[in-house]
């Protein structure tokens, strides 16, 4: 993994990141606040990017390539979508990953510090930490939609099974 160095100050990079679909909504101020707390990372393929079951509290989100979530050496998802994040389950729940992510190939990342995010204590933060809040929340809505749907065609596909199998 290649990393930069904390993002603050580097007011070239709002533009870039207000690019990112779940960005747009932001203003320069809140972007900032978040660049504050974010490294731009950097991986090969097959680099891991999330160990599953590691403590940390970073926030991901993919810039340009591909990643693949994988529990117990299984794959669950690709995430390919410029803007899509992965790692916010640590940072919600403050458990150890329940997953491991790996690169697919050349990836970047905006990496957020989740932990430092709980320290902002300025003024504004309450609407900033609201704001990200909602973003989680709309995202994981999204995510258990996706997964009902999945658990829906997985049951009939296990029925019809069941009945050609005579079980």
């Amino acid at each position: 993994m290649k990393e930069s160095s904390y993002l603050e100050g580097q007011v070239q990079v709002i533009d870039k990141i207000k690019n990112l679909p779940i960005f747009k909504p932001y203003n320069d101020a809140e972007v900032k606040s978040l660049l504050r707390l974010s490294k731009i990372r950097m991986y090969k393929p097959n680099e891991i990017i999330i160990y599953e079951n590691a403590d940390d509290k970073w926030m991901y989100f993919l810039i340009s390539g591909s990643v693949q979530v994988e529990k117990q050496n299984k794959v669950l998802s690709e995430i390919n979508e410029i803007g899509d994040f992965f790692g916010e389950l640590g940072f919600i729940d403050e458990d150890p990953r329940s997953a491991s992510v790996r690169a697919v190939k050349d990836s970047v990342c905006l990496a957020v510090d989740m932990a430092y995010l709980l320290k902002i204590k300025e003024d504004g933060h309450d609407s900033f930490h609201a704001s990200i809040y909602m973003m989680l929340s709309k995202i994981l809505a999204h995510r258990l939609r996706q997964t009902n749907i999945k658990y829906i065609e997985t049951k009939k596909e296990l029925d019809r099974l069941k009945k050609m199998y005579g079980s």
